[in-house]
């Protein structure tokens, strides 16, 4: 029973393992036989060629294992074994490049050092050359062409309906999360087939109520794993990727795990839909990325990001926009900071956090009041998402958007001083503290004047709106796990973490 749980849930991952160590055999084998071959072979002496014979197999066998083991653990350091496979195309040559080579160093060294003794000219340096060389083809081919006949695009289907007839498909990316649950119904409301990919962390809950429309699709499964975005990017139009750890806390729990997630499962998601032809994708970003400044924000305005979150997702969207061509047209959204209730609830965005505290505590507590922050609705974001989906794409091509209003800058201790006067009787305490050094005050101009977005619910209407789903017992804790990004990520590590003691402790 062990045996068929860690097949079901490594089986894919044990399967590359073993094909690299068939893989490295082969070559050391094949580069012996040619070595004999080429220059063993035409000895007149029949006992010498069987002496030379023991010795290659005597050395075969000696570091054939040593071999085995070391090329697992160096492509496994190497992140190739990885859940999140981010190595694709030129750069995962050159990661299996460096994994290989360092096997050979490494072993190399063992059987210089360790084994010559017992082995005088057993194993030229020549064979390991040209095994480095076959291990390499081997290697970086197998994955070049699995990778090639992987993210293939089957043909697309072709139109027989008027253009003004056909339903364009979106796929939403995290669609069960905070942005993409509200999204969903949008874009459903509007018109569109909705296909969302997502793991399903928040449980269906979110999405329960329009699970069974006629235009939805779910497939539950990780946007890190290539097999899965390659099977839900067939067949579609428009991509949102919502999928990230989100915010500087989450971020900063695992960063080998953000930059999988944030960096690594977007350069692959832009490669996949490159390859399907969808017609635009678009990238949900942060206004995290303007990290402290003191002037007035805009997209031209230089990036200084402050933390982790805002690191990877800027290398996402410099990623994104130099793959823009003729065929592929990324759009950034730089969402300002974020709040409203929504089908998957979320308490530790300020706003949101500030309201549940008024509510259930009667006080809040603000730390460092004088920073700035943008703030936009939940429903506002989803709207101007369906903006840019809207409009032309030779508006919209290659562009970045800051997503907001420019009348939602506000200070932190505005922010607490409007919660107490929309929920009475709440007590303001304000505190200076290290800490969080974001301080931002960002414009909304272009996304204003270039697609018509502005926002329509303002932070009083945002505030009662979690007030009044307290008093309709839809919140039970605000404190709670299951409303905190923070919580949900050192859940899905430790369960991560456990699995793989289980399964190395079960190969033992």
């Amino acid at each position: 029973m062990k045996l068929i749980h860690l097949l079901q849930d490594h089986g894919a991952t044990i399967i590359r393992m073993l094909a690299d160590v068939v893989m490295v055999n082969i070559a050391l084998l094949l580069s012996l036989w040619l070595r004999f071959w080429l220059l063993d072979l035409g000895s007149p002496d029949g006992d010498s060629l069987v002496k030379v014979l023991a010795a290659y197999q005597h050395a075969y066998m000696l570091n054939a294992p040593i071999f085995s083991v070391v090329i697992v653990l160096i492509f496994g350091l190497n992140g190739i074994y990885a859940r999140a496979p981010g190595y694709v195309g030129k750069f995962k040559l050159l990661v299996v490049f460096q994994a290989v080579t360092v096997t050979f160093l490494l072993c190399g060294t063992i059987h210089y050092f360790v084994w010559q003794g017992q082995l005088p000219n057993a194993f030229p340096r020549g064979v390991l050359l040209l095994a480095w060389v076959f291990t390499l083809v081997f290697a970086g081919g197998v994955r070049l062409t699995k990778d090639i006949i992987v993210s293939a695009p089957s043909p697309r289907p072709r139109r027989t309906v008027r253009p003004d007839q056909w339903t364009e498909r979106v796929l939403v990316i995290g669609g069960c999360g905070y942005i993409g649950a509200v999204l969903c119904r949008k874009l459903l409301d509007e018109g569109y087939k909705v296909r969302v990919l997502d793991n399903l962390m928040f449980g269906l809950d979110p999405i329960r109520d329009i699970a069974e429309h006629e235009n939805f699709e779910l497939e539950k499964g990780d946007f890190r794993n290539i097999e899965r975005v390659v099977q839900t990017m067939k067949d579609v139009d428009k991509v949102v990727h919502l999928g990230a750890i989100v915010g500087d806390p989450a971020c900063a729990i695992d960063s080998e795990f953000t930059i999988a997630v944030n960096f690594a499962a977007t350069r692959m998601i832009a490669e996949v839909a490159k390859g399907y032809g969808v017609e635009r994708l678009l990238f949900a970003s942060t206004c995290s990325v303007y990290g402290a400044a003191d002037v007035l924000l805009d997209e031209h305005s230089a990036l200084n990001p402050i933390s982790l979150y805002a690191e990877t997702k800027i290398d996402a969207e410099a990623t994104l926009l130099k793959a823009t061509d003729a065929d592929f047209s990324p759009v950034v959204l730089r969402f300002a900071t974020l709040f409203g209730f929504a089908p998957r609830p979320r308490f530790d965005l300020v706003v949101n956090l500030f309201a549940g505290q008024a509510h259930k505590d009667k006080k809040i507590t603000i730390i460092n009041g004088e920073q700035w922050r943008p703030f936009v609705h939940v429903t506002d974001v989803a709207e101007a998402i369906c903006a840019t989906l809207r409009a032309p794409l030779s508006v919209v091509k290659g562009q970045i958007y800051n997503v907001g209003g420019n009348d939602m800058n506000y200070h932190i201790s505005e922010l607490g001083r409007i919660v107490a006067e929309t929920i009475p009787g709440t007590e303001v305490i304000e505190k200076t503290a290290p800490g969080d050094l974001r301080n931002y005050r960002v414009s909304f101009d272009k996304i204003a004047h270039e697609l018509g977005f502005r926002p329509k619910v303002g932070l009083e209407e945002g505030i009662l709106e979690i007030a009044e789903a307290f008093k309709r017992e839809e919140v039970d804790d605000f404190k709670a796990d299951k409303y905190s990004n923070l919580s949900y990520t050192r859940r899905i590590l430790e369960e991560e973490k456990k699995r793989d003691e289980q399964s190395l402790s079960e190969t033992r």
